[in-house]
C-alpha cells in the first residue's frame, strides 16, 4: 500500500492509504467504514474505477455532521477544503429535495479557478440529470423525482456593492470559501441568511438537518481578526 507522507487520521491518528490512485482512506477499519458510510457513491462504476464519487476525509465528515450552525474550518492550504466543501453541497443536493445553497469565493477569478472550471465535469459525474449552467446565475441543478430540484448557486463577493446580491434570498447552506479574503461585513450579513429556503426547509428538517454555514479558510487575510473574534 501507498501511505500518505504527512497526513494522519484525526480520529485515531492512523495512516492514510491511497486507493484508486487518488483517494485516501484510514488504515484503521472502524475509521475506514465511517469514511465509506459518508461517501457519495457512483451510480455505475466502470471496471477498475472507484465506486466513490467523493470519499471524504475524517475532517470533512466532521464538518458535514457538525450540529454547529456557523462553523469555521481553518487550516493550511492544499488540504482539500474547497473541494470538500463543494462536494458536501452536492451530497446535500442529492438527498434533500428543494435544497438551496450558496457557494462563494471573494473574486470571480478565484471562483473560476477553484470551482467553476470543475462544475461541468462534476455534473457529468453526478449523473441522473445533474446540470451546471454558466449563465446568469451560475447554478448546479440536481433533479429530484418530485420535481422539487436542488440547486447550488455560485457567486463572488469582493466589495460592499456585491453584498446585496446575496442577502435577498434565504438559504439552506452557505459556504463562503476562503473566509479570510472577504470583508467582515460580507461574512456577517451573508451567513445570517442561512435560515432555510422555502423549497428545502421542511425537507432539511425531516432529514435531521438545520440551515448552516461553513467557512473554509487559510490563515491570513482581511477578515482574519473577524474570524478569530467570532469563531
Amino acid at each position: 500500500p501507498v501511505f500518505h507522507a504527512v497526513a494522519v487520521c484525526r480520529w485515531c491518528r492512523g495512516r492514510f492509504t491511497r486507493i484508486y490512485d487518488s483517494q485516501w482512506i484510514c488504515e484503521t477499519e472502524a475509521c475506514a467504514k465511517r469514511q465509506i458510510a459518508a461517501a457519495l457513491m457512483r451510480s455505475e462504476p466502470k471496471d477498475g474505477e472507484s465506486p466513490y464519487l467523493y470519499l471524504p476525509l475524517p475532517v470533512q465528515v466532521d464538518v458535514e455532521e457538525s450540529k454547529v450552525t456557523h462553523l469555521l474550518l481553518a487550516g493550511a492550504a492544499g488540504t482539500s477544503k474547497s473541494h470538500g466543501a463543494r462536494w458536501m453541497l452536492y451530497k446535500f443536493a442529492r438527498k434533500i429535495p428543494g435544497f438551496r445553497a450558496l457557494l462563494l469565493r471573494c473574486t470571480y477569478d478565484e471562483l473560476t479557478k477553484n470551482h467553476l472550471q470543475y462544475m461541468h465535469a462534476d455534473a457529468d459525474a453526478l449523473g441522473n440529470g445533474a446540470k451546471f449552467s454558466m449563465g446568469t446565475p451560475k447554478v448546479m441543478t440536481v433533479p429530484h423525482p418530485d420535481g422539487n430540484h436542488a440547486m447550488i448557486y455560485a457567486g463572488f463577493c469582493d466589495d460592499l456593492s456585491d453584498i446585496p446580491k446575496h442577502i435577498g434570498a434565504e438559504w439552506d447552506a452557505i459556504v463562503p470559501d476562503e473566509g479570510v479574503t472577504y470583508l467582515p461585513k460580507a461574512l456577517n450579513e451573508i451567513t445570517a441568511r442561512a435560515r432555510g429556503s422555502v423549497t428545502g426547509r421542511e425537507n432539511m428538517r425531516r432529514a435531521g438537518y438545520e440551515p448552516f454555514s461553513r467557512i473554509p479558510s487559510n490563515p491570513g487575510g482581511r477578515a482574519m481578526l473577524y474570524l478569530h473574534d467570532h469563531y
